[in-house]
This record gives structure tokens, C-alpha cells and sequence, in this order.
């Protein structure tokens, strides 16, 4: 039986080496919004004409440069909360995360709290046909 055969010693090569990975900026963008929503507070927002002229919360941007990305990420989040820090928690964990997961240098967070909403909104009961 024959044996698999093996690359000589010192002939692998890097991942860079076999070729190039090349991120779209809208796979940023999403890691972000993803990111974003794991931090403590920070809600989904999506409320009206909001819904439909696509600007729900989070939302993210990104500014790819080579191995670099610039973020912008405007979230909401609940109140009652400490909404300074709470930025700063989201600026921090996109950051990490971007950076974790894509390998790319982040050079900026900018984080914009644009909606602050209630803990628990009530629920309408559903209608029902009779």
C-alpha cells in the first residue's frame, strides 16, 4: 500500500503564501452590527419608516485600506443605562472582534448612540379574525 506523500521539510508554505484573501467591505460592516448587538444594552432598533428606508440599528461602516479598516457604528441602546460607557464598551468589543476575526488592523471606532428606548416595550396582543 502505497504511503501519502509529504512536502518536504521546510517546503510548506504560509497561508500568505498559497494566495490572498480578499474582504468585502459589507463583511466588515456585518462583523460590526454583529458585534455591536453582543455588547450589554445595545438593542435592535427598526421602528416605522425607519424599517423602510433601511436604516436599522445597529448599522456599521467600514473604510477598507489594504490590511486596514476604519469603523463607524451607530446602535441604540436601553435605558435606563450608562450610555457613555456603554459606547465605549461597543467601541472596544467591535474593534476586537473585527480585528479577531478578519485579521485586519482597525484603525478607528467611531461609535454614534442614536436612539435610546425603554426596557421592555409593551406588546400588542395579536388580532384576532372572527
Amino acid at each position: 500500500m502505497a504511503e501519502p506523500t509529504r512536502p518536504a521539510a521546510g517546503a510548506e508554505d504560509s497561508a500568505g503564501e498559497r494566495g490572498s484573501l480578499e474582504l468585502a467591505p459589507r463583511v466588515v460592516t456585518r462583523i460590526a452590527e454583529l458585534s455591536a448587538l453582543q455588547v450589554a444594552h445595545v438593542v435592535r432598533r427598526s421602528e416605522g419608516i425607519e424599517r423602510l428606508v433601511g436604516r436599522r440599528l445597529p448599522r456599521a461602516s467600514a473604510s477598507l485600506d489594504r490590511d486596514r479598516v476604519r469603523i463607524e457604528v451607530d446602535v441604540a441602546v436601553q435605558w435606563p443605562c450608562p450610555v457613555e460607557e456603554v459606547a465605549g464598551q461597543v467601541r472596544h468589543h467591535v474593534a476586537a472582534e473585527t480585528a479577531r476575526l478578519t485579521g485586519l488592523t482597525v484603525r478607528s471606532t467611531e461609535v454614534t448612540v442614536h436612539a435610546v428606548t425603554r426596557e421592555s416595550t409593551p406588546q400588542r396582543p395579536p388580532r384576532r379574525v372572527q
